[in-house]
């Protein structure tokens, strides 16, 4: 690789104690959290303070970086990022990588000692006599173990010297001063930094100072200098740098016993083998393990699986995932024209890195030429761009490593952006190049600097896709930011996205509290509307061949066959509980059955004092719990880092930070808490529960509902009822009434039974269950509190319990409870029809002749009994709106004339918004109503009144068919009912009238997959009102769509056996419709026209017509059920008498249709009068009839309608033109999921058959 044009090397020099002083800091002042306590060194490019860290209350070691060069930024961010979850006694403890205001920190454990020559030397005398033997092999020891776990985890230290080797006053030998660490690539090279001689030239091995490159045994040979100056206090080579230098290349070492013949043979022989001059002749760290074995039995390696977390392990086999890796395959495929966003997620330890490194490193071997770009986003870290800042960092490295004239091809106009963005940039010899060359901008506003640097990035990008395969890689993007979300927004959006695959990994249960998901997922739509490719990919447990050879793989070859049985058992097809389970089995050999919760026992057990109570508090919590409230309840004064730090690397507690900044803890996983909750007694968890109340109660911002589950696990019943009535307000507020109603439950079941506090929560309970659509359980609670209502009205109980009832389709119930109210209140709903038509009448006169005027007044001053009466037709009005139509509108007359009266302008408003359709359906204009109820709605709070309008504007344009100016109306409706606690029936009623849109606008996929999603919800909160209303007008279509017409009447027939029987209903008629129109589906015109003509009384009787809709709807059902009686089929004919009567009630039925002048009915009209002419025998006239028909429907938007006219005017004008027409009006009708056109042409066109029929006599 060519160095031509690289900067110097710039080494950021490690600390010695010599440099250390106390004082304060001169340069950095520290920051809110963060308080400097002494400077504790200064190097080339970063200085370390002693820092009191205010959230942990604990010390801490912070190193700043000095000059914001970008070659010192690039080691400084790499130090921290390669040992970022890494966890071993020997290495040093890295806590948080922070950028504020332009200064770049990171903060890590802080080690009080001596460097490890000085340590040993304490107990040796003049040079060159050796230091104590013990103490030497216990510490080399402890080296050797954390370059060994360093090494293992594909990393180089490249500067291991006293200084970077620290040792405690307990003797704890701790690797620290990472600046130039170097990792192992995906090609089996270790990735060095810019300058291969970075280090200190004392220390370095000979392969490094001739510039080759450095390995694990490079850093085995600075250990091997610092044991030799430990052992004769004095360094093997000179002082000289050209002696040294010399000295190195020959490989000319003083042999140690020859100059102190007392130092041990075992370490002189381990010395001298650390330093031969070639690598591979150079002991490792287990040789020198092996030869210390002595030392090694006394201070045993750290169990693996208690303490190494699963990063930093040996590999682990990779198994199965077929289906998986195909995905990935094919987002590659696709990346190779477009740009492709794949997010992989599945539970922690599911193996998403496993298998996306799996993936791309078989892309990397298929195809040399592709550029990857890795990287991994962190929790610790507070930086800029923290899910994409990392992989800057890889593109640096990448540009770095090509010819600077090649980089320079490949740089946007505007790099300079994209620089002052991301610094590292920088270190890229030709971005330096080109930023030096650029001009000076003109001032710009942030927002537009951004932007340029976001194209500046996608162009560069753009430009290396063009030329290779491009795939970048976040790891976790979870713990990204929102910024992050809006820069690969960028690269992702079409039309302007390069050729590249994005693929990102994160934790399933981590995504709801993800800045960047949730910046994410909030441009899917965008992103979607512009084609952009977003795929997702969920990884799920191990199929149990995968899983079997997964731990076959773990525990070798010749594992017992019951034992690899016993852990994929266990294991549930979880991998990291199968490696989990094979490392306990491999380390602790248990007889028979091995489990989970053996092993998390273990690692419990194992834990000490501090950790393992904080282990038990959180998980006593329950749920995640901020750091400090843990701290304070586990009432830990010291010692938390620690603690936290040995919970995190075993694998039993989580910690993340929040949004805003806040840690939490939670434990690992479900079975965790599952285990130490068992291992505690009444007490202890008692004891839990108490410090928790109590450190969260004291915070001043626990949410009352935790603090109302901890009290009550302390048995504080008086606090506990408070804090949960809280909670409820609290939900309620937040429009979470579902929970609100949970929360009031709960506070109910606390409450002193008789008190005031359980009447009073009662009513509130009925309230959230109300507003939350689970009108029925809201009834049944208005209802118990009417025996000791207090202080509340109980008739107003009872009024809002038989409204609930009603809307909620329990009508038979709720019209009991009704009158009982009506009667208290001396009004009166007529038993017989006329009486109640006449009351309308006579009401309906009434407003005609004194219009809407009234003299306004407010509700404080008006007669409370005259307000309830109101309040009462109201309830009345829409509980039986759609259900008793002629009963609804008497009361509604009612209602609007007595809130003119009152004057009460809320109350008007909701009256006038309803005589909007109850109006038209006396002939009432609709216009000066909704005028009117506007402008009431704007001078009060809220929207409930226009949405009122709205929806009764809707209803009145389904009633005429204009079907797109209704989906306005109810989107309308809908927009601002949904902002208005409790609009239950409001609605229900929009989604009705929707429904039926969709159902003559011809649309049934859309309608068949809402209706089964809202029919669901309706189940769910017991709303039997809409799911009567869907089952009727939908579900039952479905099962004809699938061709089934039996099915079909068994939902109508289950959906009105659940409705009332008293009285003749909206839904009866739904009901009639589904049957009737089942039996033409299914060619049974006699069954269909019996149908109909049963229940022609009844419906007329009940006035259900006086809908407009419901009134075309049945003119149009029986003169179709008359055509198709009419019809021969098998060889029988009707008789003559009968046949002429079904033709003339079709004739009829259609002309009054057509004089209703709606289009819709103009179109129904026009397909009757088709199948007349038909079977009157006059084909042409029923060829034009149906052209009309297709016409008129595609004017009123019924595209299925249009389908069954072109369909029918195909077969009867023959030839290729009518197979034409016929196939094009299947096909439309196919498209919409209607398996047999045919079938529905029978259905909605129906009187058909195959040869002309003779004319009618």
């Amino acid at each position: 690789m060519s160095n031509r044009g690289r900067p110097p090397a710039l080494k950021l020099e490690a600390i010695t104690p010599d440099e250390r002083r106390d004082g304060g800091a001169e340069d950095f002042l520290g920051t809110d959290r963060f308080l400097i306590q002494r400077r504790l060194g200064t190097g080339a490019y970063g200085v370390v303070y002693e820092a009191w860290d205010r959230r942990h209350d604990a010390l801490v070691a912070l190193k700043v970086l000095r000059f914001v060069e970008a070659d010192a930024l690039y080691r400084f961010k790499k130090a921290f990022r390669s040992l970022a979850d890494a966890r071993h006694p020997n290495l040093v403890t890295f806590y948080e990588l922070v950028e504020e205001d332009g200064c770049w920190f990171l903060t890590q454990e802080l080690v009080d000692g001596v460097d490890f020559v000085g340590w040993l030397r304490q107990t040796a005398g003049p040079p060159p006599s050796p230091p104590d033997p013990a103490r030497v092999r216990d510490s080399l020891a402890q080296l050797a173990r954390g370059l060994e776990f360093l090494h293992r985890s594909g990393r180089l230290h490249r500067d291991v010297k006293p200084p970077n080797v620290l040792v405690t006053r307990q003797g704890r030998v701790v690797l620290l001063d990472f600046g130039l660490i170097a990792e192992l690539g995906a090609g089996g090279q270790y990735e060095s930094a810019v300058n291969p001689l970075a280090g200190t030239p004392a220390y370095m091995a000979p392969e490094q100072i001739e510039g080759l490159a450095a390995s694990p045994a490079s850093d085995w040979y600075g250990a091997g200098v610092m044991l030799y100056e430990a052992l004769l206090g004095e360094r093997p080579f000179p002082d000289s740098m050209v002696e040294m230098m010399a000295a190195k290349r020959r490989g000319r070492v003083r042999p140690v016993r020859r100059l102190a013949p007392a130092v041990p043979a075992d370490l002189a022989a381990i010395c001298e083998g650390l330093l031969a001059p070639r690598p591979e002749d150079r002991l490792d760290g287990r040789a020198v393990l092996r030869r210390l074995a002595a030392a090694i039995a006394e201070a045993a390696p750290v169990s693996a699986h208690t303490t190494l977390p699963l990063a930093v392990r040996p590999a682990l086999p990779f198994v199965g995932r077929g289906e998986a890796l195909a995905a990935l395959r094919q987002a590659l495929e696709a990346s190779r024209h477009q740009a492709v966003m794949m997010l992989l997620h599945g539970a922690s330890g599911m193996g998403k890195t496993s298998l996306a490194s799996r993936f791309l490193d078989a892309l990397q071997t298929n195809d040399r030429s592709a550029v990857i770009l890795r990287c991994r986003c962190h929790r610790q870290e507070t930086v800029p761009y923290k899910a994409v800042d990392g992989l800057i960092d890889a593109l640096s490295r990448y540009l770095g490593g090509l010819d600077p004239d090649v980089a320079s091809e490949l740089l946007p106009s505007s790099i300079a952006d994209l620089v002052r963005l991301f610094p590292v940039l920088g270190r890229v010899p030709a971005v330096a190049a080109a930023v030096g060359r650029g001009r000076a901008d003109a001032p710009v506003s942030p927002q537009a600097r951004r932007r340029r640097a976001f194209d500046a990035l996608r162009q560069l990008l753009g430009r290396l896709a063009g030329r290779r395969h491009l795939v970048l890689f976040i790891d976790d993007v979870h713990w990204g930011d929102a910024d992050s979300a809006a820069l690969l927004e960028t690269l992702v959006r079409p039309p302007l996205a390069p050729r590249l695959l994005v693929l990102a990994t994160y934790r399933s249960e981590l995504a709801a509290a993800s800045p960047f998901l949730g910046a994410w997922n909030a441009r899917r739509a965008t992103l979607a509307s512009r084609r952009t490719d977003l795929r997702e990919l969920e990884l799920g447990a191990l199929e149990a061949e995968e899983a079997h050879a997964l731990a076959q793989a773990l525990l070798g070859p010749g594992a017992p066959a019951a034992g690899v049985a016993s852990v994929v058992r266990e294991a549930a097809g979880h991998p990291l509980f199968l490696v989990e389970l094979a490392r306990f089995v491999q380390g602790e050999s248990p007889a028979g059955e091995v489990r989970l919760s053996d092993v998390i026992a273990t690692r419990i057990a194992a834990l000490p004092p501090a950790a393992r109570t904080l282990l038990e508090l959180v998980a006593v919590a329950g749920k995640p719990i901020e750091l400090e409230v843990a701290r304070q309840a586990a009432e830990l004064s010291s010692g938390i880092e620690e603690a936290l730090v040995a919970l995190r690397g075993s694998r039993l507690l989580r910690q993340r930070r929040q949004r805003g900044g806040v840690e939490e803890l939670e434990t690992y996983h479900d079975r965790v808490r599952e285990i130490v909750l068992e291992g505690l007694d009444d007490e202890a968890l008692r004891r839990y529960h108490r410090n928790l109340a109590l450190a969260l109660e004291s915070t001043g911002r626990a949410a009352p509902e935790t603090l109302a589950a901890h009290f009550r696990m302390t048995e504080d019943r008086d606090h506990a009822c408070g804090y949960a009535s809280a909670a409820a307000a609290l939900a309620e507020r937040a429009l979470a009434f579902d929970r609100a109603a949970q929360l009031y439950g709960l506070a109910l079941e606390l409450a002193p039974a008789g008190s005031a506090r359980r009447r009073e929560l009662l009513v509130k309970l009925a309230g959230a269950l109300a507003n939350a659509g689970h009108s029925r359980e809201a009834a049944d609670a208005y209802l118990q509190a009417v025996p000791d209502p207090g202080e509340i009205d109980p008739l107003e109980l009872q009024r809002h319990a038989a409204e609930k009832l009603l809307i909620s389709g329990h009508i038979d119930r709720g019209m009991a409870v009704l009158r009982h109210v009506l009667r208290q209140v001396g009004m009166t709903m007529h038993a017989r029809p006329w009486r109640t038509l006449l009351d309308l009448r006579w009401r309906r006169l009434r407003l005609r002749l004194g219009g809407f005027r009234f003299a306004e007044r407010p509700a404080a001053e008006l007669d409370r009994g005259l307000l309830r009466r109101i309040d009462i037709c109201w309830s009345v009005e829409i509980g039986l709106c759609l259900v008793d139509v002629l009963h609804a509108s008497a009361f509604h007359a009612r209602h609007l004339l007595l809130a003119l009266r009152a004057g009460e302008p809320q109350r008007i408003a909701r009256g006038l918004a309803m005589e909007v359709f109850f109006g038209a359906l006396d002939g009432a204009g609709a216009g000066r109503a909704l005028a009117r109820a506007e402008e009431l709605a704007r001078r009060g709070e809220g929207s409930y009144a226009f949405g009122l309008a709205e929806l009764a504007a809707g209803m009145l344009a389904c009633s005429r068919g204009a079907w797109e100016e209704a989906e306005s109306h109810l989107a309308a409706a809908a927009e601002d009912l949904n902002e208005e606690p409790g609009a239950v029936w409001e609605l229900d009623t929009v989604e009705h009238f929707r429904v039926l849109s969709l159902l003559y606008r011809g649309r049934w996929r859309s309608l068949l997959a809402e209706a089964a999603e809202l029919s669901e919800q309706a189940r769910a909160r017991g709303d039997r009102y809409l799911d009567v209303h869907l089952a009727l007008w939908a579900g039952s279509l479905k099962e004809l769509a699938a061709d089934d017409p039996r099915a079909a009447v068994a939902v109508a027939d289950e959906a009105i056996g659940r409705w009332s029987h008293q009285g003749f209903h909206y839904q009866h008629f739904g009901h009639l419709m589904a049957v009737a129109q089942a039996a033409l589906y299914a060619g049974d015109g006699e069954r269909a026209w019996a149908l109909v003509d049963l229940r022609w009384p009844e419906l007329t009787r009940s006035l259900v017509q006086r809908m407009p809709m419901v009134y075309v709807q049945s003119l149009d059902l029986r003169a179709r059920c008359a055509l198709a009686a009419a019809r021969p089929r098998r060889g029988l004919r009707p008789a003559p008498g009968m046949r002429r009567r079904w033709l003339a009630r079709a004739d009829a039925d259609a002309r009054r249709l057509a004089r209703t002048g709606d289009g819709w009915a103009l179109g129904l009209a026009a397909m009757i009068h088709a199948g007349v002419a038909w079977q009157r025998g006059a084909p042409q006239r029923a060829i034009e009839h149906l052209r009309a028909a297709e016409e008129q429907f595609r004017a009123s938007g019924m595209a299925l309608n249009a389908a069954v006219a072109r369909y029918r005017r195909g077969e009867l004008t023959g030839g290729d033109e009518g197979r034409r027409s016929t196939a094009a009006a299947a096909a439309a009708m196919a498209r919409e999921g209607v398996r047999r056109p045919d079938r529905l042409a029978a259905m909605l066109a129906p009187g058909y058959g195959p040869r002309r029929p003779r004319p009618a006599p």
